[in-house]
């Protein structure tokens, strides 16, 4: 009886470690927060694969930005920009917001402790909206054999109908 209270009592300890008590970790100040994305926007901004033109789109673009903590102030971060692909088509989308105008979305991840920038792991994708190409194939065993090639003779057949 004794080893079950003293395992219950380790386990209970061991569920609170690294918490403050009410079962979540420390997060960054919103300071902090806005210093870590100013980072990975400088960062995004001086990669190579960023025109000019884009740079000015991003600077004046609120990044999404999701934080999953596994630590006090550590952690995986998540900014990502979805900006119009040149400033010709932001121009567009100022006279009509709900325009369609190929876009590029932006994505940086990092890795570690959030409190030390230059400390994180980050890595950077790109992918323009454009060139997403979702197909709608049938299910696996619902594909309908093609029909057999029309001969000439019927060509005929069928316009003349």
């Amino acid at each position: 009886m004794k080893k079950i209270i003293i395992m219950a009592a380790l386990a209970a300890f061991a569920a609170g470690c690294g918490t403050h008590g009410n079962g979540e970790y420390e997060q960054l100040s919103d300071n902090e927060t806005k210093k870590l994305v100013e980072f990975g926007s400088y960062i995004t901004a001086n990669s190579d694969k960023v025109t000019l033109e884009q740079r000015a789109l991003l600077e004046n673009t609120e990044p999404l930005v999701k934080v999953l903590y596994e630590g006090d102030k550590e952690g995986k971060i998540y900014i990502s920009w979805d900006i119009p692909r040149t400033i010709a088509h932001a121009e567009i989308l100022k006279k009509n917001p709900y325009a369609a105008v190929p876009r590029k979305t932006i994505n940086l991840r990092g890795y570690g402790k959030l409190t030390k920038p230059t400390d994180i792991s980050w890595s950077v994708s790109f992918v323009n909206q454009g060139d997403i190409v979702i197909s709608k194939a049938p299910p696996p065993g619902t594909e309908t054999p093609l029909p057999p090639a029309m001969t000439p003779d019927e060509m005929i057949k069928l316009k003349k109908l």
